[in-house]
């Protein structure tokens, strides 16, 4: 019949809700005698949980074991008249029995009894009240309510899109957090707004209120704006490069196209500007005759040396050399470097209605101000009315309706600075009439134009100029420069302004330094009446130049206006220019820059929006067909394609190969498979044949799916196995990994690692030099090391664990026992569950452990439990053949010192003058009334005494060889009685042994105490009896003394005679 061994692997709770059943998960190997497993076979098994040794709960179940004899349960689940819920786990003292019929019956084999550990008592966890302890990691304080440390919560922690309104604090968001131009209408919050209702600035925030001005202006526009309100544009060619605020042009401001090559500034365009023009990994941009396009690199990796063509520098890291953008794509204009803001943040980010006006910045607002949209932006304006408008002009605009020019703060202050517009910034004749505001022009500003005291200008029919004070009047006729119409409401003439680009109200007052419009600013017949500061004339007062300015006079004469524009203009009237910076980006009409008004290089790396160059827009650069753009050190230039990897399809699949390889020399290339590996001859096996492989270094071959293999002559066959290393390493088991010189990992989940391994088990690991991992799960380390055992364990040099979950360590160590352990050189543990320690420790018997050096070990069961076999032995053998123990004990407990190995007592000592003897202080021994019963005189007394025969002999050691009892020449001359002859008169005293060829006999002189105390006691009532009668004796000596005396007097002898008798 079949003998099963149970290997308790796992036991661990699977557990716990107040909805769902509790259980344990438990594993078992079931194994034959000879320690196979019990393959693909039905069991019958019954678990029992003891409670202090009592069936506290009683399952069973129907399992069938795997190729390696596994099975695998849940306790808690089998078939029961109890409950599992009623074991209480608050009891720590459980075990559990196993027990199996081999048949899959009901006939159970006991198996034992283990004890239950802490890991089970999880399940009791489900009647705790609550856990303690520090909090750590990402939590603080201490549990069961910890809380959440500050700073923990990353934004990699947070998933995209999952912040909603009610997890951002009140007035969390500041104006930094907010990108520029993001607020769009549909972000702004009602505030509680009725129609027609605008948002006024009232000091503090914008707050909705009614519309003052009457509603959205009507009529024609003038001034720097052309068409009719409510929907005015900024006249064609009213803004120059001088007039955009730095940084203000972006990408929605310029046309498709316009960027032509001139405008690009000499190595700006970086790989983050590049579009991806829908390339895939390791791509290069090619030039096909016409265009650049997405291509495979066949120049066989990253390029070096010097780039060409296009390109400049050094490969792999070119640049685009200087003026590679050709002046076709980018044409001379007024666009600076500085004018084109860096990428901005969309709008979409931002939730509807989200925006309160606490949010808004004031923008340079002033109180009743209000946000209008200028076609581009929110920006503060007078509330204005409805209608042809008049007066005097506000918001984004200034001087007076309907021909206002941009107001001062128009750009924010933030985007100019102010006093930075200077007169150079404004070109000739730019500022017209009706750019400057009313009563702006004080004397100050005019120029001499060669006046003489007293002197003042008068119109001439052309110009105002210095003429004798006669009359007066208001200029008029057709204005020039930079303005077009009539006076007085001239406007700003086409082509002073580059384009259409600018849009209406964005260049103010304060752009413009002081003194900065000088009189060749302004252009001739520009200053009216409306425009001169008032400089506390009266009425019919004129200007009159003092010599040193114009002031007001008596009007005695006439003349032309004069002066140094100002406000958003520059320059001197009457041909003044629109100021530098005062054009902010939400003054241009959104693609209305064009080639030509961008200066050559002005398009900087920073002013291109990454990911936005696409082969349409690079020149080129005179390549021909299948060149690449290539590194030479200084720009990019167009270079041949030296290699790389190509697409290949063979035997229905498709995968990437070296382009220079020789398809002779590789097997057909496997699904989406990269072959980099060398083939040095022909072959129809090696390379990158399996799907989804990779194979480099020379001779690979990567067989498996999702297989690699790397370096020389490595093979990886096994799904997603590895290979590393070289002269033949081999991983053919799956998701195995093979790593070194000429290691094998030939099964599922198996390393072998370093030289000559071998991982033949599942899951084993075999590393260092030829060591060996054959069994599951097992591990070899070291050299020459051997795992063949499940769950098995070698390391050092020779060392070999067989046996199920064994353990060899240290050189030429031996464990072939089940869960044996054997430590040190030529350690063994062949015993079941043993553990050898030291020098040539043995552990032969089951459960037994040896340490020290050579010990006698000799068991009689390995297997099984023999009470005479040692438990634990001290060794202190020479060598193999000369074993010796120090210490001795066996599962009786008997503990035999030194030459006794197999002790039949307590303590054993041998038959030997030095090992036999022991010394102590005293020894005592057991003699209680309590533990003697059925007492009574012994028979024994001077008789059996006076029969032993003491003697004086030589005594000699003694030992056992060849199963007999050998004397030796040596030990010494002593004093005793013979065991034997004793046993004959005294048998209690004498220990008989069983076996006379192996034990000697011996003696307890103890128990002749005893025997000599009633001898004495004998003697002593002998004596008294002797001394009594000698005592009557000497009486009846005296009386007879006595009487003779008498008799001798009666009888008349002499005294002379009787001393005589006594002498």
């Amino acid at each position: 019949m079949k003998t099963i061994v149970t290997f308790l692997l796992l036991l661990i709770t699977a557990i716990v809700s107040a909805q769902s059943p509790e259980y344990l998960n438990y594993q078992g190997i079931a194994r034959e005698t000879d320690g196979s497993p019990m393959a693909n076979q039905s069991l019958g098994v019954q678990l029992t949980i003891l409670n202090n040794g009592a069936a506290e709960y009683t399952e069973k179940h129907q399992v069938t074991t795997n190729t390696y004899g596994l099975y695998t349960l849940q306790i808690g689940t089998g078939n029961s008249s109890d409950q599992f819920s009623i074991v209480n786990w608050a009891n720590t003292n459980k075990s559990i029995k196993i027990e199996i019929d081999p048949t899959g019956g009901n006939n159970y084999i006991d198996m034992g009894t283990s004890m239950l550990n802490s890991v089970p008592y999880a399940l009791y966890a489900t009647y705790s009240s609550n856990i303690g302890g520090n909090a750590s990691g990402d939590l603080t304080g201490t549990y069961p309510n910890p809380t959440i440390t500050n700073d923990a919560i990353t934004s990699a922690k947070i998933q995209d899109g999952e912040i909603n309104t009610v997890d951002i604090a009140n007035d969390a968001i500041a104006t930094n957090k907010i990108a520029d131009g993001g607020i769009t209408a549909a972000k702004l919050h009602d505030m509680g707004a009725t129609n027609d209702q605008v948002l006024k600035w009232n000091g503090t925030t914008w707050v909705p209120s009614t519309d003052q001005s009457g509603g959205n202006p009507t009529g024609i526009a003038g001034g720097d704006l052309t068409g009719t309100y409510p929907n005015p544009t900024i006249a064609n060619d009213a803004v120059t490069s001088a007039k955009i605020q730095d940084g203000e042009i972006n990408t929605v401001d310029i046309a498709n196209d316009a960027i032509a090559t001139n405008k690009i500034a000499d190595a700006s365009i970086t790989a983050t500007k590049l579009h991806d023009m829908g390339a895939t990994n390791d791509q290069v941009l090619k030039w096909n005759g016409t265009t650049w396009v997405p291509s495979t690199d066949q120049s066989g990796g990253n390029p070096t040396g010097i780039a060409g063509g296009d390109l400049t520098g050094t490969y792999p890291n070119p640049t685009i050399a200087n003026d590679a953008i050709t002046s076709a794509k980018i044409q001379d204009g007024e666009i600076n470097t500085v004018d084109i803001a860096n990428d901005a943040i969309a709008t979409n980010k931002i939730a509807d209605a989200s925006i309160t006006a606490a949010k808004l910045n004031d923008m340079g607002a002033t109180n009743d101000q209000v946000l209008k949209w200028n076609g581009t932006t929110w920006v503060p304006s007078t509330d204005q009315s409805g209608g042809n408008p008049t007066g005097i002009a506000g918001g984004d605009l200034t001087g007076v309706y309907p021909n206002p020019t941009i107001a001062n703060d128009a750009v924010t202050s933030a985007k100019i600075q102010d006093g930075e517009v200077n007169t150079d910034d404004i070109a000739n004749n730019a500022i017209a009439t009706n750019k400057i505001a009313d009563a702006s022009i004080t004397a100050a500003k005019l120029h001499d134009m060669g006046a003489t005291n007293d002197q003042v200008l008068k119109w001439n029919g052309t110009t105002w100029i210095p003429s004798t004070d006669q009359s007066g009047g208001n200029p008029t006729g057709i204005a020039s420069g930079d303005l077009t119409g009539t006076y007085p409401n001239p406007t700003i003439a086409n082509d002073a302004v580059t384009s259409t680009k600018i849009l209406d109200g964005e260049v103010n007052t304060d752009d413009i330094a002081n003194n900065a419009i000088t009189t060749n600013k302004i252009a001739d017949a520009s200053i009216t009446a409306t425009k001169l500061h008032d400089m506390g004339a009266t009425n019919g007062e004129v200007l009159k130049w003092n010599g040193t300015t114009w002031i007001p006079s008596t009007d005695q004469s006439g003349g032309n206006p004069t002066g140094i524009a100002g406000g958003d203009l520059s320059g001197t009237y009457p041909n003044p220019t629109i100021a530098n910076d005062a054009v902010t980006s939400t003054k241009i009409l959104d693609g209305e820059v064009n080639t030509d008004d961008m200066a050559n290089d002005a398009v900087t790396t920073n002013k291109i929006a990454d990911a936005s160059i696409t082969t349409a827009k690079l020149h080129d650069m005179g390549a021909t067909n299948n060149q690449v753009l290539k590194w030479n050190g200084t720009v990019w230039t167009p270079s041949k394609d030296y290699g790389g990897l190509i697409e290949v399809t063979e035997n229905g699949n498709t995968g990437y190969r070296r382009k220079d390889a020789d398809a002779n020399n590789y097997g057909d290339i496997g699904h989406r498979a990269i072959d980099l590996s060398w083939s040095d001859g022909p072959s129809t096996a090696k390379g990158a044949t399996g799907n989804y492989a990779i194979a480099t270094g020379l001779n690979t071959t990567a067989s498996g799916f999702f297989s690699t293999a790397m370096g020389q002559l490595t093979e990886a066959s096994g799904y997603f196995a590895t290979a590393l290393g070289g002269d033949g390493t081999t991983a053919s088991g799956a998701y195995s990994f093979a790593s070194g010189q000429n290691c094998t990992a030939s099964i599922d989940g198996s390393t072998a690692m370093g030289q000559g391994s071998i991982a033949s088990g599942v899951a084993s690991l075999a590393v260092g030099s030829l060591t060996t991992a054959s069994a599951s799960y097992a591990m070899a380390f070291g050299q020459l090391t051997a795992a063949s055992g499940i769950y098995s364990f070698a390391s050092g040099v020779g060392s070999h664990a067989s046996g199920l979950a064994s353990t060899a360590m240290g050189e030429n160590s031996i464990a072939s026992g089940f869960v044996s352990t054997a430590i040190g050189d030529n350690a063994m543990a062949t015993g079941h569950y043993t553990t050898a320690l030291g020098l040539g420790a043995k552990a032969d018997a089951y459960a037994s452990v040896a340490i020290g050096t050579y010990n006698v070990a000799g068991a009689i069961s390995p297997d099984y439990f023999n009470a005479t076999d040692p438990i634990f032995e001290i060794g202190i053998g020479a060598d193999n053949l000369n074993r010796a123990n120090a210490l001795t004990v066996t599962k009786l407990g008997y503990v035999g010192i030194r030459g006794i190995t197999a002790p039949s007592y307590a303590l054993h000592l041998e038959n030997a003058l030095f090992n036999g003897q022991a010394m102590a202080h005293s020894w005592l021994t057991y003699s209680d009334e309590r533990v003697k019963s059925k007492r009574k005189a012994i028979p024994y007394g001077l008789n059996e005494i006076m029969q032993l025969t003491p003697l004086t002999y030589f005594h000699h050691d003694s030992e056992i060889q060849n199963g007999s009892i050998a004397r030796k020449t040596t030990g010494k001359q002593d004093i005793g009685l013979i065991a034997q002859e004793v046993y004959k008169i005294l048998p209690e005293i004498v220990n008989k042994p069983k076996n006379e060829a192996i034990q000697l006999w011996g003696m307890n002189y103890e128990k002749l105490t005893p025997v000599l105390i009633k001898a004495i006691q004998e003697l002593k009532a002998e004596n008294d009896k002797l001394k009594s009668t000698n005592t009557q004796l000497e009486k009846n000596t005296q009386e007879l003394a006595g009487r003779l005396s008498k008799i001798e007097a009666l009888i008349g002898i002499g005294t002379q005679q009787a001393t005589v008798n006594k002498k």
